[in-house]
């Protein structure tokens, strides 16, 4: 999910991963920041992801982000499934981070089901979650973001029904949500075959 991200970052500047010194690939943060921390690596290419940022800034100090511009940005959040472009601003609890980081292109939160999985038990799970969320909103930094008002409904993985209902009554669920859910599913029966 990473790699796909990042040749995007890339690509939104004219290059591709020939045109780095090196690369490496990691498909876990923790060990990219342990290895930016150790002087393995330069440099790493993800989004804005609250443990690395921490880990790196709690052993070497504040990270220095070389954001993208709003252009760039908004070309990887176009060919990016899941990702959407955010301003964070500075000292936000999430990330830690001593300056504001514009243009942040970050990842849509998510739960994940089976679809199998009862419609009205999906439901309730997020009802309860979008509709008690100031009860938890202090519990973790990222939590007050699971709201109504942060973005519930984004396009990366095809919604559960249950959600689906939950969000339609909220009126959150739009043309584009259902034009997009449709396609996911039909790339899925593809991909099944």
């Amino acid at each position: 999910m990473f790699w796909e991200m990042s040749k995007q970052q890339l690509a939104s500047a004219g290059l591709t991963g020939d045109d780095l010194k090196a690369q490496l690939t990691l498909g876990v943060i923790r060990d990219a920041a342990r290895d930016m921390i150790e002087g393995r690596v330069d440099a790493m290419l993800c989004p804005a992801v609250p443990s690395a940022v921490m880990e790196i800034n709690e052993a070497k100090g504040e990270c220095k982000f070389i954001n993208l511009t709003k252009e760039q940005a908004d070309y990887v959040v176009k060919h990016s499934e899941g990702y959407f472009m955010q301003d964070i601003a500075a000292n936000d609890k999430r990330f830690r981070n001593k300056s504001a980081v514009p243009n942040a292109i970050c990842f849509q939160n998510a739960m994940f089901t089976s679809a199998s999985t009862d419609p009205e038990i999906v439901y309730g799970v997020a009802k309860a979650i979008f509709e008690h969320t100031a009860e938890f909103a202090d519990a973790h930094p990222q939590a007050k973001y699971w709201s109504l008002k942060h973005r519930p409904v984004a396009n990366a993985v095809p919604y559960h029904e249950g959600s689906i209902r939950f969000f339609k009554e909220k009126g959150l669920w739009t043309d584009e949500a259902q034009a997009y859910q449709e396609m996911m599913l039909k790339k899925q029966q593809a991909l099944k075959k």
